[in-house]
């Protein structure tokens, strides 16, 4: 948590080893066995709901998001609080399901994919690319959009495959700022996983996410099918919700009028989600599902049930 550091109530991420110190996958708190998980620490959330409530949203709209079981932490004896015990985003068969990517992946169909992406703060750890579209938003902030491939790691990413994402995602991203974006044959459609976008879009305005499509924005792509279909861009997995649902003061994260991808005075957002809203049929396919989802998943019972179970 790079905002949190500050906290009296850290956020942990650890790895579950064996006796000889290598990495281990087991079952947490009956959670599917991994070696990497997060302790989430709901310091600025009083409810303790936000993160668990976002994940199962996006779960029960048919995508994996992380799982979370509520627990006590000591640590060296000493006790730390409530915590949120969570699968971190990681690529796997229980996790973010894409394929293994090996150093010689370098060519042919073997080079689409799988890769895990991320828009967010990052380090000299990870291996970073500036999007070709600035960023939208208020103030004297700057306008780039930087994006991490975080899976395959920066260590073992090789240079081939670094440089076939980054044209990947600039394609997809002065595909949809064209003139012709919101063709059916030539435009977005043929790059993104358009249904994903569409769940992503009403997931992050259902919550009003001050970091929304700016911070914690993950996409990840698949390898492309032997026939040449699929491989295309996926938005999500959804994380980092604690100034959601009203918990902020800025980034008009506290007017329930305000629209996330609009942008905000705080970090730049990226320009996708205000270009596809400028498309009929995106426009269509969101309300179509939105009020798909009002009457399942999104109802007022279904979330309502899910704060407060009914004895």
């Amino acid at each position: 948590g790079n905002s949190s550091l500050g906290f009296n109530q850290k956020k942990y991420t650890f790895e579950t080893r064996d006796g000889n110190g290598k990495s281990h996958s087991v079952s947490l708190l009956g959670m599917p066995a991994h070696s990497d998980w997060v302790l989430l620490a709901p310091y600025n959330d009083v409810s303790m709901l936000r993160d668990p409530l976002a994940f199962k949203l996006w779960r029960d709209m048919g995508h994996w998001g992380p799982r979370t079981v509520m627990c006590e932490l000591t640590m060296d004896g000493d006790y730390q609080g409530i915590y949120i015990l969570c699968e971190a985003i990681k690529r796997g068969k229980n996790r973010v399901d894409i394929s293994e990517m090996k150093a010689s992946d370098t060519n042919g169909r073997a080079l689409t994919g799988g890769y895990l992406l991320r828009i967010d703060t990052f380090n000299d750890d990870d291996a970073t690319f500036t999007s070709k579209v600035p960023g939208i938003g208020e103030g004297s902030m700057s306008s780039e959009v930087i994006w991490s491939c975080i899976y395959p790691k920066k260590k073992k990413l090789q240079p081939e495959q670094l440089d076939y994402i980054q044209r990947y995602v600039d394609t997809v991203e002065q595909v949809i700022q064209s003139d012709s974006f919101a063709d059916p044959t030539k435009g977005y459609a043929c790059y993104i996983d358009v249904p994903s976008f569409v769940d992503y879009f009403i997931h992050t305005e259902l919550s009003l996410n001050a970091d929304g499509y700016k911070r914690s924005a993950y996409f990840y792509k698949e390898r492309q099918k032997k026939n040449g279909s699929g491989g295309k861009l996926v938005a999500g997995p959804v994380w980092d919700y604690n100034l959601a649902y009203g918990n902020c003061n800025f980034a008009n994260a506290n007017n329930p009028e305000a629209w996330c991808y609009e942008g905000a005075s705080n970090n730049p957002t990226p320009a996708i989600w205000q270009r596809l809203l400028q498309d009929i049929t995106f426009r269509r396919a969101v309300k179509t599902r939105y009020q798909e989802l009002r009457q399942t998943v999104f109802s007022d019972q279904a979330i309502n049930d899910f704060i407060d179970p009914p004895s």
